[in-house]
């Protein structure tokens, strides 16, 4: 958990004109979604997660299966990740029903083949 993340979202969403709302709890989750009913997208981020948590890993499944909602689950891993844990990190969260894989700090590295393997064989 990092200090400050939630305010940091905040000053975007304030920045971008765009609404947000803090839900920290599971049942906050549907009436959070009902009062942003008129937005195209709705982002739900989540706090991030070991991928050896299995109590956070669960409160996670818990917040995004309490929603009535149609809610893609979008996977964001590392460029610099090494190959072993990308697939470590696919498969603890792959409960979760992953639709897509977001791959952030491409920037940070200059050897894609651990995210081209990850793809692949997931």
């Amino acid at each position: 958990y990092r200090i400050g993340a939630v305010e940091q979202l905040f000053q975007y969403a304030k920045m971008m004109k765009l609404p947000i709302i803090d839900s920290i709890e599971p049942k906050d989750l549907d009436e959070a979604i009902k009062s942003l009913n008129n937005c195209e997208v709705i982002l739900v981020d989540t706090i991030g997660n070991s991928q050896y948590d299995q109590s956070k890993l669960a409160k996670t499944k818990e917040f995004l299966m309490h929603s009535n909602a149609e809610i893609d689950v979008n996977l964001v891993v590392s460029a610099n990740t090494k190959h072993e844990d990308l697939m470590e990190i696919y498969k603890n969260f792959s409960f979760l029903n992953i639709d897509t894989l977001i791959i952030t700090k491409f920037d940070e590295t200059k050897v894609f083949g651990n995210i081209f393997s990850l793809i692949y064989e997931t």
